[in-house]
């Protein structure tokens, strides 16, 4: 998730290194490695996405062929929207709706792994009407489904006999089970199913939009640095323009997606089968007691 809102192969090496600095060459707190770690593997994520756009220090195109003296075509596409590289409105469409789809096969994935854990707690009835269970499962995509088919057209949805099983069905089911599995009132059940259910499915999908988002946020604020060099003419100003320009960018977008990236983890992932319970981990432990004489 983070390549996609950081793709940028010289960038992520940066960000790669820091880590690596972090992780395990500088006399730094415990916490610190351990971010230091995570920066290793969030810098080589987005090297990867890097390749897929084509940007190199916030260079694309026809700029880093000025620049550079080489050209990096995107393996995938470039969605730097002022790029001087050939962008058009489709391209950032197509990302939208990518980072979409990458969301809801995500949210599928947790959702099938909290399957999984109620299964092997022998919560089976519970696995099946849990409303991030199977019957959440086969709501979240049956609305992915209706979507698709029918776009934004509610009345169609609502009208249509495709919703009796993608839709309505599965929510009932939800709501039969909070009211007789977990044992909650039928109004409460009513209550979660119709507004909780729905609407944090529909936020938890739309989440996701911010992964391109951030992207082209990313990628905007490297053709700006593009625009600087290119109004100027003494290469002394084009190198301080594109050294500063990147450390800008990398302290300000590392941060940001960071954040966002540790927000899509949390909630719309981790939220749909974790949970802080169950018995603590004791390792076992062997003392030594040296004595001197």
């Amino acid at each position: 998730i983070f390549g996609f809102m950081f793709g940028d192969i010289g960038e992520g090496v940066i960000v790669a290194l820091i880590g690596y600095m972090l992780g395990f060459r500088l006399k730094v707190g415990k916490n610190a490695r351990k971010l230091g770690r995570t920066l290793i593997l969030c810098g080589i994520s987005a090297t990867i996405v890097g390749f897929l756009y084509g940007s190199l220090f916030g260079l694309e195109g026809r700029s880093m062929k000025h620049y550079l003296g080489f050209e990096l075509k995107p393996l995938w596409m470039s969605i730097n929207p002022i790029s001087t590289s050939s962008i058009t409105a489709i391209n950032i469409q197509n990302a939208v709706l990518f980072s979409l789809e990458f969301g809801v096969l995500l949210i599928s994935l947790a959702l099938v792994l909290n399957v999984i854990k109620l299964s092997l707690q022998k919560e089976y009835k519970y696995a099946f009407v849990h409303p991030s269970g199977v019957a959440g499962l086969w709501f979240f995509l049956g609305s992915v489904v209706l979507l698709f088919h029918y776009g934004l057209n509610l009345m169609s949805i609502i009208a249509s006999q495709l919703s009796l099983v993608l839709f309505y069905l599965p929510l009932v089911v939800i709501i039969i089970g909070e009211w007789k599995v977990r044992g909650q009132s039928l109004g409460m059940s009513l209550f979660d199913s119709v507004f909780d259910v729905v609407l944090r499915y529909l936020s938890n999908g739309l989440s996701f939009v911010r992964i391109m988002i951030m992207g082209i946020i990313h990628a905007a604020f490297a053709g700006m640095m593009v625009m600087g060099m290119g109004g100027v003419s003494n290469p002394i100003l084009i190198s301080i323009i594109f050294i500063f320009g990147n450390i800008g960018i990398i302290i300000m977008e590392t941060f940001m997606s960071f954040i966002q990236d540790l927000r899509l983890h949390f909630y719309e992932i981790f939220s749909k089968f974790y949970a802080g319970n169950g018995v603590q981990f004791n390792p076992l432990k062997i003392s030594f007691k040296f004595l001197e004489k």
